[in-house]
């Protein structure tokens, strides 16, 4: 996995804790997650879905402050859940609002799996 620039040290530390995947797989097509800090904070976000090349792009940090484990891992599943609008053709695509309820309610599920 691409890594950021900022504290390398901390970032690799983190990046151990994170759970979040290199790849994965939604509707029979493979998804690259990519960290890409200098395209994250062009567009002033902590992650960027590209349909197109199909890969999530996330930042560790963002405009120099890193960023909580837990805040990587809930915008994974943000991006995850604009993903799964636009695979089934929903029109609410880019409603912030549905799209981050939905990608926080994924995080807490994965986040209390109980094995």
């Amino acid at each position: 996995m691409k890594r950021g620039t900022i504290i390398d040290q901390y970032l690799i530390t983190n990046f151990e804790i994170m759970n979040i995947p290199n790849t994965f797989e939604l509707f029979g097509t493979t998804y690259n997650v990519v960290f890409d800090e200098h395209r994250c904070n062009k567009e002033s976000a902590y992650g960027i879905c590209d349909y197109e090349e199909n890969t999530i792009y996330l930042t560790e940090s963002y405009n120099t402050k890193v960023l909580p484990v837990e805040s990587v891992e809930n915008t994974f599943w943000h991006e995850v859940v604009h993903l799964i609008f636009k695979r089934v053709g929903l029109d609410d695509i880019n409603d912030e609002k549905n799209v981050s309820v939905a990608g926080s309610a994924l995080y807490q599920i994965v986040k209390t799996f109980k094995y």
